[in-house]
């Protein structure tokens, strides 16, 4: 099965591709549409595509579930609004529609953003906890390995049984 997506006049410069030049999973086709696959195996999907002209840039994400259900979201941004630090912050979409909508309606709503900020920080901040956890566990693997290389521990593991050689 296979959507065709009509590109929108006011973004002709949107891609480089011409002609069939093919991706894993869609391709430009001549009447200024992109094919996208929906084959068997690889069906459930979601992905992406950003468009950018002279007044507005847009990004088009797509998802298909394994029963054939295209569901399209559309995301406007305009040249004024840079969303690659909120992308940063771990912000999905729907909620940059959120904070950019408080955005628009001014300082009034500055409490608001704040919120939102917060709990974005909080949730960075338990991702670079865990993320610090790893980091040690790691820092810890490789002294112990320098340790038997040396000579000064004993080899043991916790994954495999070293002291069953038929296993």
């Amino acid at each position: 099965m296979k959507w065709i997506y009509k590109k929108p006049m006011i973004f002709p410069q949107w891609t480089k591709f011409k002609g069939n030049e093919k991706n894993e999973e869609y391709y430009f086709c001549e009447n200024d549409g992109i094919v996208f696959s929906a084959e068997s195996g690889k069906l459930s999907h979601s992905n992406h595509i950003e468009m950018a002209g002279f007044e507005t840039s847009s990004i088009i994400s797509y998802k298909i579930d394994n029963d054939k259900k295209l569901t399209l979201y559309r995301f406007c941004v305009f040249p004024q609004i840079r969303v690659a630090c909120l992308k940063n912050c771990g912000m999905s979409i729907s909620e940059m529609k959120e904070y950019l909508a408080l955005c628009l309606e001014g300082p009034s709503t500055i409490n608001e953003r704040k919120v939102i900020l917060k709990r974005k920080k909080e949730a960075l901040l338990d991702k670079m906890a865990e993320l610090q956890k790893s980091i040690d566990f790691i820092d810890w693997k490789q002294n112990f390995y320098d340790d038997v290389l040396l000579g000064k521990t004993e080899y043991i593991s916790n994954l495999i049984d070293t002291n069953n050689p038929d296993q």
